[in-house]
């Protein structure tokens, strides 16, 4: 014959039951507006532009430190920009210097070229 409802464990024990959350309520507030609810309807509508008037500082005070990190941000993109350009400047300057050296070490191995066959012309060996 089987039981239902409730089991039996070893022992003859029935097994515990949670009751943790019976007392609990879904309660449409938060805990910041539960809090206000006590008190009169003037001073929870003095609380809650408190809370209006700090949020609006709060906004104000990150919008101001958007725009001077978005300044920051332009600024240090300018002088990344200058950078980039002295840094290309400087290579097209090593580059000019690269090629006259070697088009005066050429001249000067055509020179000394020019210079061992007169020596050989005129017979100093």
């Amino acid at each position: 014959m089987k039981r239902t409802g409730m089991r039996r464990l070893k022992g003859g024990k029935a097994p515990k039951r949670s009751h943790g959350r019976r007392g609990r309520k879904n309660f449409p507030f938060s805990s910041r507006e539960t809090s206000s609810l006590g008190k009169s309807p003037r001073v929870a509508n003095k609380s809650r532009l408190l809370q209006v008037e700090v949020m609006e500082a709060g906004l104000a005070n990150m919008v101001v430190q958007m725009s001077d990190s978005a300044k920051w941000l332009m600024a240090a993109r300018e002088a990344a920009d200058l950078t980039e350009s002295e840094f290309a400047l400087l290579i097209r300057r090593r580059n000019n210097l690269v090629d006259n050296l070697i088009r005066r070490k050429n001249e000067l191995l055509k020179m000394k070229g020019v210079e061992a066959f007169l020596m050989l012309k005129l017979g100093f060996h």
